[in-house]
């Protein structure tokens, strides 16, 4: 259960989040990823997601993100690669938050949405830190 009920909610995302959830998305990879990618592969990544096509990205992946109170905290969405198949995309949590159940509680969300469009087969591309909580 997510330690913060009464202040936790979840909503989808709108262009005006863009620059908080690039933000949150930046500041999550670098520092849960530190310990799996080198310097150079963080900049790298720091740079596609300060990039405006990053907006781009975020409004074709039925964005949900979770907040409490009004801080964005995570989020994770989803898109349709063909009639068959969805792919799971943006999961992130700011590493305030990590470890508290919204990660998980963002992909189920997810996942309900994918499968009630009628997608059948679920794909999912992990970064290396994020390996265990999908195993999990």
């Amino acid at each position: 259960m997510i330690g913060h009920d009464r202040n936790t909610h979840f909503r989808r995302f709108d262009v005006s989040d863009f620059r908080v959830v690039q933000e949150m998305h930046a500041d999550s990879f670098r520092r849960l990823a530190a310990d799996d990618y080198s310097e150079s592969e963080i900049l790298a990544h720091n740079v596609m997601f300060q990039s405006d096509d990053y907006l781009a990205a975020l409004s074709e992946s039925n964005i949900t993100l979770a907040l409490v109170g009004d801080k964005v905290v995570g989020s994770a969405g989803w898109c349709r690669l063909d009639k068959n198949t969805g792919r799971i995309r943006k999961v992130f949590v700011s590493p305030d938050y990590a470890g508290e159940g919204f990660g998980r509680r963002l992909v189920e969300q997810v996942e309900k949405e994918i499968h009630q469009s009628g997608v059948k087969k679920i794909l999912l591309r992990a970064s290396m830190n994020s390996i265990p909580f999908y195993e999990r």
